[in-house]
């Protein structure tokens, strides 16, 4: 597996990361309301973090958010979905300690290739998303949460999956779409990674038609940014960006 290497404004302090082939370009998806707000409160996050940071993004699971990001940090390099696999195992040809902020955004709930093959490739993805962080380094890692409105609409269309009590697998046009609880996801991370925050969207918002309806949908709205930050608001949200923190295993409790 060969990452992709993003071009950046500091190339001297950038990692050389390259692909040996052209990587196939994905399909953006469709655009609405919706996405445009989710996506515009996820960057807000990120950006938060990354001036003056190496970064390291996982997934391109939004490719504007990487201009963003790009024009911010002291280095950008990327790994494409298409390089992280199907497979059950994630592994980044990446040093030990490399970047001090990893985001992956609209790539962990689509790992593997089954419930099996999903959960093995989101616990390697955060492993490895710990190893190539240095110490007290930042990573943000969005994944979807049966716990919302969106997550009760598929879970009312597929009541074998509630019923038997673990993940959601949804089949999509990204081949899978997995929904973990907080609890579950927290379970899956390695030893190093702290939860130190969370932020939620998709909230209240779960479709875009009402976003479009005067005064309701600017309530709407300013209602997702006010609890995006508030984890009692924000563990509800359809997606969930988790703010982790790298703790040496030395200084572990």
């Amino acid at each position: 597996m060969s990452p992709v290497k993003r071009s950046t404004n500091a190339p001297s302090r950038s990692l050389q990361i390259m692909a040996a082939d052209p990587v196939p370009r994905r399909q953006e998806p469709r655009r609405d309301r919706l996405t445009d707000l989710v996506d515009r409160m996820t960057a807000d996050v990120v950006l938060a973090h990354a001036p003056g940071q190496r970064v390291l993004d996982l997934g391109r699971g939004n490719r504007q958010l990487a201009e963003w990001v790009e024009d911010r940090a002291a280095s950008l390099s990327v790994v494409d979905a298409t390089d992280l696999g199907r497979g059950a195992d994630v592994h980044l040809a990446v040093p030990d300690g490399q970047f001090d902020l990893v985001y992956c955004v609209r790539t962990l709930p689509h790992l593997g290739r089954d419930d099996e093959t999903s959960v093995s490739a989101a616990r390697s993805l955060l492993a490895e998303t710990a190893r190539v962080l240095r110490d007290d380094g930042t990573a943000l890692i969005q994944f979807d949460n049966p716990r919302s409105l969106w997550g009760l609409y598929h879970g009312l269309r597929n009541p074998v999956t509630v019923v038997e009590g673990g993940p959601m697998v949804l089949d999509s046009d990204r081949g899978i779409t997995r929904l973990d609880t907080l609890g579950r996801f927290k379970r899956m991370l390695p030893r190093s990674l702290h939860l130190a925050r969370l932020h939620g969207t998709r909230i209240a918002a779960h479709a875009p038609s009402l976003l479009a309806v005067p005064v309701l949908g600017s309530l709407i709205e300013r209602f997702e940014w006010f609890g995006r930050d508030r984890r009692m608001l924000g563990v509800f949200g359809a997606h969930v960006l988790v703010e982790l923190r790298k703790v040496g295993l030395e200084a572990s409790p």
